[in-house]
């Protein structure tokens, strides 16, 4: 049984990392942290046949989380937090007040809405059938891709500065998936597969985004990366059904709604499964709660 204390963004980097302990892990999703506990997993037990204890320790999960609290502000002062304590089917909310200074605002998760949204105006386009909205749709798709390349260098800056602030600055510019290993290796979690999913897929956006951002006029008879990267998700992505079939494959064939679909779901479950190693399950993303529609089949 695992309790967790919810608690909405606020306080610096420095006083949220006072919140580590060997008593719960502290980290952040969407715009608010989770402090996670494993300390109560005798008392399951004894909390699903007594109200009474499940009333004592939601009063003792109370105080240990208003001490938690306070610890995010010089002053040991709470100020402006709002938590919420769960478990074992019982939720208490509560309200503190004041507003601290220096609130750390994570991005994150704004960028893999931006993903989701600009995905879902492509599929809409792409649903109307309307060839001329073909250029629009690129847009809505690079968009995309880019964002969900955005969203995983964020998500792992964001947790390096809540955790291991002293060596952020030393690894801050390496590759975005290379930082994901080092985060895992300082927490003693096994490290990814380079070789197998969701490991692969993740590196492919990125070097998909790479090459729409950087991006260079192909002047050979040769493939481009970008399309070779999208070729190579056959199975997967199919061509945009405004194109048509006859015309340059990349940007006009490949940069479709289910291409934007592919990067949204491949870095959303290779965050998941980050977060499955670091044993923090609220932090997983609720990937179907995005409610992406099925993909148009192209004319033939």
């Amino acid at each position: 049984m695992s309790f967790q204390w919810v608690v909405q963004l606020n306080g610096n980097v420095e006083q949220i990392q006072l919140l580590q302990s060997s008593e719960f892990q502290v980290f952040l999703q969407g715009d608010r942290w989770y402090l996670k506990s494993d300390q109560f997993n005798d008392c399951e037990d004894v909390l699903a046949a007594d109200p009474i204890a499940r009333e004592l320790l939601q009063e003792s999960l109370n105080e240990i989380a208003i001490d938690a609290i306070c610890k995010f502000y010089d002053s040991g002062e709470i100020k402006n937090c709002s938590y919420t304590i769960s478990g074992h089917g019982y939720t208490s909310d509560h309200q503190c007040s004041s507003t601290p200074p220096n609130a750390l605002i994570p991005l994150s998760s704004h960028h893999l809405d931006a993903a989701s949204y600009f995905a879902k105006s492509s599929y809409d386009l792409e649903r109307s059938g309307d060839q001329n909205n073909l250029n629009k749709n690129i847009s809505y798709v690079i968009g995309s891709i880019v964002t969900s390349a955005s969203y995983l260098e964020a998500k792992i800056n964001e947790h390096f500065e809540m955790t291991y602030k002293d060596i952020f600055s030393s690894i801050e510019s390496g590759k975005i998936l290379d930082k994901y290993q080092i985060y895992l290796r300082l927490s003693q979690k096994q490290l990814f597969n380079k070789g197998t999913e969701p490991f692969q897929s993740a590196c492919k956006v990125i070097d998909l985004r790479n090459n729409i951002v950087h991006y260079k006029i192909n002047n050979t008879d040769k493939p481009s990366k970008a399309e070779k990267i999208i070729k190579g998700k056959s199975g997967i992505i199919k061509l945009s059904p405004l194109a048509d079939r006859g015309s340059e494959f990349f940007p006009y064939q490949g940069l479709s709604y289910s291409c934007a679909k592919w990067a949204f779901i491949s870095v959303a479950s290779f965050t998941n499964k980050f977060f499955d190693k670091l044993e923090l399950e609220p932090a997983k993303i609720d990937i179907e709660s995005y409610e992406l529609p099925p993909e148009i089949s192209p004319a033939n």
